[in-house]
């Protein structure tokens, strides 16, 4: 019974130590506008082994999660996955379980880079939620894209892309192709009249 005993005790105290032996990652990040960034953010890091307690802070422009210590996480892969993503990271903290701190500031390093991604809100017309899935399906099917976002009410396009890979307009090509006129490409006719009933958009008074 002793034995039992002894075992389910350090049994439970291998399971804190586990709990415990935890990373904290934080991070300040450049370029978070709005959710749609958070949740962009979020998705280039969810492939990461064991993490936990992803939180984000816009206001901010902060990033926090929890990593196993044994992954020995460095902050170089934090600024390259944020790099992946889009943004940029300024300034990344890696507080370990052991008590020991790595820092890294790297923002002389990824200026150059973080210079050919561009952020761009435009008018896109459409209804309802085919329209956004056709939208934005459409759009992350194109190079360079690192997020697209159509929202329903308010009819724009939030995109975030690579200016060395896709321009604007060949954005708004694309979206033109699949029948939505857009500030400076409208779909061609035949397109607009294939869409579901549902999703022709009135033209600004065409018939």
């Amino acid at each position: 019974m002793r034995n039992i005993i002894v075992l389910v005790f350090a049994l439970g105290m291998s399971l804190q130590m586990s709990a415990q032996s935890r990373d904290t990652i934080r991070a300040t990040v450049d370029g978070m506008g709005c959710p749609f960034c958070a949740n962009g953010l979020e998705k280039a890091f969810r492939n990461v082994e064991g993490i936990r307690q992803f939180n984000i802070d816009l206001e901010g422009g902060t990033m926090q999660f929890l990593v196993p210590s044994e992954t020995n996480y460095t902050p170089e892969q934090v600024v390259k996955t944020v790099d992946k993503a889009g943004y940029t990271a300024t300034k990344v903290s890696i507080h370990r379980a052991n008590g020991k701190i790595d820092e890294y500031k790297p923002a002389a390093a990824v200026t150059a880079s973080a210079e050919k991604y561009k952020e761009s809100i435009f008018p896109v017309a459409g209804n309802c939620g085919m329209c956004k899935t056709r939208i934005e399906s459409a759009v992350n099917e194109l190079p360079g894209i690192f997020f697209a976002f159509w929202n329903q009410e308010t009819q724009k396009l939030h995109v975030r892309f690579d200016e060395s890979k896709i321009s604007q307009l060949q954005i708004e090509q694309k979206v033109a192709s699949v029948g939505h006129d857009t500030p400076n490409v409208k779909a061609d006719k035949d397109v607009y009249e294939k869409l579901h009933e549902c999703c022709q958009y009135d033209r600004k008074g065409e018939k």
